[in-house]
């Protein structure tokens, strides 16, 4: 994203990077899923550099995406010395066993992944908003589960305000900037064995999670978690020196 690149900068010349231009630009579609993304990051980086060592970095929503890479990367065989998150968070750590129930019911239903990636995000948002997912429960029957698909297919589809860098133009890519909330509310992390660096906004997650890792702590076995003060766009503007310190600090263990 070009509102981290003075972050990955600040590593100096001896770390160089590369940046993939966000989906929407340039004339490309937007997946409709996170793993779609990744798989196309993927192949875009490995047509500039072929083989890892990789180490792979995003802001916000695009630290879901970089996450998702790794994982991809590593189950091709490549090695990957680490994925660094500045403030992503796993928004469905909490939801597992709903989206579970989604999948095994929607699959007998002969759902398509779509319908069942709408559904479960729907569930969701209205669950954070007024607990109505609470009553479900695994055994729940296909009879009640019908009628859930029929009560989902009347509810207004979730809103998320999203507001785009000021410094992205594009109007494409601003219309890409704002499908990401949904996109990344339908995502389900697997479990990821690398090294993992989150560098956390204190002042920006104040009262939203109790748990450091925002969620990441579920999927990844060695992470390490760096709060600074301030709110998100602090990490690529007021603490840049600072966040590209523990990231360099992270890539020379």
């Amino acid at each position: 994203m070009v509102c981290t690149a003075d972050c990955w900068r600040a590593l100096g010349p001896e770390r160089p990077f590369y940046a993939l231009a966000p989906h929407g630009s340039r004339g490309t579609t937007v997946p409709d899923t996170v793993e779609a993304m990744a798989a196309d990051d993927v192949t875009r980086l490995r047509a500039v550099v072929p083989c890892g060592p990789y180490a792979l970095a995003g802001y916000c929503a695009s630290g879901t995406v970089a996450y998702e890479m790794a994982r991809q990367l590593r189950h091709a065989g490549e090695t990957v010395e680490a994925v660094i998150m500045l403030n992503g968070a796993a928004k469905n750590a909490g939801y597992l066993a709903v989206h579970r129930l989604v999948h095994v019911v929607g699959d007998r239903l002969n759902l398509s992944p779509a319908t069942q990636r709408r559904i479960f995000v729907r569930l969701r948002h209205y669950h954070a908003r007024a607990g109505l997912v609470r009553r479900l429960r695994v055994g729940a029957s296909v009879r009640r589960v019908r009628t859930l698909r029929r009560w989902s297919a009347t509810l207004p589809a979730p809103t998320t305000p999203a507001r785009a860098p000021d410094s992205l133009h594009d109007p494409a890519v601003h219309e890409a900037h704002a499908r990401f909330p949904a996109i990344t509310a339908a995502y389900i992390p697997r479990r990821y064995d690398g090294r993992v660096l989150l560098c956390t906004a204190i002042t920006h997650n104040a009262g939203t999670t109790d748990d450091p890792t925002l969620g990441w702590g579920r999927f990844a076995r060695d992470i390490a978690v760096h709060p600074f003060p301030g709110y998100q766009n602090d990490l690529v503007t007021t603490h840049v020196e600072q966040v590209a310190a523990c990231i360099e600090r992270s890539l020379d263990r």
